[in-house]
């Protein structure tokens, strides 16, 4: 092997090694909260007001949760899939997604999912 085969090898493993610790930080940041359930809104739900005064759209990126302030964008990551969202109301429950939300990550059959959320 010529000393510049080995070279760039050398540099193409350091440079893959460099880029999974980077994308691995970013879609798994240590402020995450890991173990978060999160189900979907019921259709009862759709054109009825939320807590911040706009109207419910399940087509819509909105997320209701009981720890986060309404406002806050929110990463959500399940099995390797992401989405972003933003909180507009509050639940009684862990994370409630719009069905638009929840169909990117899972099937709706499903009906809770465990996933990982950080701000954004």
């Amino acid at each position: 092997m010529s000393t510049f085969t080995y070279l760039t090898m050398n540099l193409k493993n350091t440079l893959i090694t460099k880029l999974l610790i980077v994308s691995s930080f970013i879609l798994s940041p240590a402020h995450a909260i890991a173990g978060t359930t999160a189900t979907y809104y019921s259709d009862s739900y759709q054109g009825k007001k939320m807590a911040n005064g706009q109207r419910f759209s399940q087509n819509s990126n909105t997320v209701a949760s009981n720890r986060f302030k309404i406002g806050t964008n929110l990463r959500i990551c399940h099995q390797n899939r992401c989405v972003t969202g933003v909180v507009r109301d509050k639940c009684n429950c862990s994370l409630d997604l719009s069905k638009g939300l929840f169909r990117q990550l899972s099937s709706l059959k499903k009906g809770s999912i465990s996933v990982q959320v950080s701000k954004i």
